[in-house]
């Protein structure tokens, strides 16, 4: 089921504590130590879903899998959970620059 922009910021915001960086284009910034700052971009429509090629790139930007993105936004995993799957396992790694 697709999300919606608000729900996607919402869990950015509660969740995963992300502050926003820039309030004219939505981007969103996590620092968690030792590793490099994690961002991503919301889109400024509230009523459409996001479609599947957005979410990939959000899930992407988060450095997570399209399963755990989905059980963070279902309330399923928790900040603690991703800091440990950031840590353990970015999907994709660091290493990769364009996400």
């Amino acid at each position: 089921m697709p999300y919606k922009p608000l729900e996607i910021e919402s869990m950015l915001k509660t969740k995963l504590k992300m502050t926003p960086s820039n309030a004219d284009h939505k981007w969103y910034v996590l620092q968690i130590d030792d590793i490099p700052p994690i961002r991503t971009k919301i889109s400024h429509t509230k009523k459409k879903d996001i479609g599947p090629e957005l979410e990939n790139r959000i899930q992407k930007q988060l450095r997570v899998r399209k399963k755990f993105f989905r059980e963070l936004m279902d309330c399923t995993k928790s900040f603690s959970d991703y800091e440990a799957q950031v840590r353990a396992d970015p999907y994709p790694p660091f290493n990769h620059l364009f996400v």
